[in-house]
């Protein structure tokens, strides 16, 4: 089991997570390229070159921000879920995808 790993699933071999990376590596590239203009293609280049996992999570805010401006926000959100749940085993802990949402909503606040 993988350091990382929190699940009684088997880690991933070097090479499956080689090959994980890599498919969520191109469907960040074709997310960002489908939005056309300058910062998509500075994304995609980043994209391209990333030097593990965890770079990729970090340009998931960025891709989310290209693709709500050219489909809409609620279209962003739905690949931006996609894309996070190929992350699955990937990523320590502290980054991997929430199931749940943190609860903050306005019933949530404290009362004074």
């Amino acid at each position: 089991m993988s350091l990382f790993s929190t699940s009684s699933a088997p880690a991933l071999s070097r090479e499956e997570a080689r090959e994980r990376m890599e498919e969520i590596r191109r469907t960040m590239t074709d997310l960002a390229s489908s939005c056309g203009g300058r910062a998509s293609a500075g994304l995609a280049m980043r994209v391209h070159y990333a030097a593990d996992v965890q770079a990729l999570w970090f340009m998931r805010s960025e891709l989310m921000g290209l693709l709500a401006i050219s489909r809409g926000e609620g279209a962003a959100r739905e690949a931006i879920e996609k894309l996070g749940a190929m992350f699955n085993g990937l990523l320590p802990e502290g980054l991997r995808p929430r199931t749940t949402s943190l609860g903050h909503g306005p019933d949530d606040l404290p009362l004074r």
